[in-house]
């Protein structure tokens, strides 16, 4: 696992390359960290309560990783820059009102 990250890494960043999906994921990357216990869980509650095959459990388990991802990133859209941007409206002066 640790030989395909090195090469990914060198894949992607060493070529200077701008990738805006790694973009989107570094700015996200607190939401999903927040989000994706409770995806996990659900698949783990899933996977106790049936008894799947160990493909069928794989396959599950690459949709609760790619639906993590989803939910991560739209609630890092639809919630945190939204408290953001009001917590930087309300506490942070704009430069119209300033003196400098």
């Amino acid at each position: 696992m640790g030989l395909l990250s090195v090469g990914l890494f060198l894949l992607f960043f060493a070529k200077g390359s701008n990738y805006k999906a790694f973009s989107v994921l570094g700015d996200a990357s607190y939401s999903l960290y927040l989000s994706h216990g409770f995806v996990v869980m659900g698949y783990g509650v899933v996977c106790k309560t049936f008894n799947f095959s160990l493909p069928i459990l794989f396959i599950a388990g690459v949709v609760t990783i790619f639906t993590s991802v989803v939910i991560g990133v739209l609630s890092y859209y639809f919630i945190e820059r939204k408290i953001q941007f009001v917590i930087n409206r309300k506490f942070i002066p704009s430069r119209k009102n300033s003196f400098i």
